[in-house]
């Protein structure tokens, strides 16, 4: 299923801006980058169309309750990274109206993650490893 329709109908494309945080494991060291864009920024735009068609389904048990953490040894070359899509006052399919952070996805060594309204799920897409090393170098540009 689509973005927009695991999250209430909210269409990322309405964002006004995406906050992007990637982190890199290099020479034993975490490497920490961030950036936001603002909607009409050509970064923004391109991250937009990596999730405008791209579908998602969740995994049998995908939102069970978790603790909160998640562990991974981390060895050389290993990343994770995160998107938060902030928006204006919006009203979601459900006639909820809402504002902020309300979507987060976020790719923790290669497991992804969905974040909003409340829910954490574990999420898979086709060619996922590819599609989010794109994510990555977007924010790392």
């Amino acid at each position: 299923m689509t973005l927009q329709k695991m999250c209430n109908g909210i269409d990322i494309s309405e964002s006004v801006s995406i906050k992007g945080e990637l982190v890199t494991y290099h020479s034993g060291e975490e490497v920490f980058q961030e950036i936001t864009l603002q909607k009409g920024d050509p970064k923004y735009d391109q991250i937009i169309e990596l999730f405008r068609e791209k579908r998602f389904r969740q995994p049998p048990m995908s939102q069970l309750k978790r603790d909160g953490t998640s562990k991974h040894p981390l060895t050389e070359g290993d990343r994770k990274w995160s998107l938060t899509f902030s928006f204006d006052e919006i009203t979601m399919k459900n006639g909820v109206t809402a504002l902020g952070d309300l979507i987060r996805i976020s790719d923790f060594y290669g497991e992804l993650f969905m974040w909003n309204d409340g829910t954490h799920t574990i999420c898979k897409t086709a060619n996922q490893k590819a599609w989010a090393d794109e994510v990555a170098a977007l924010i790392a540009e």
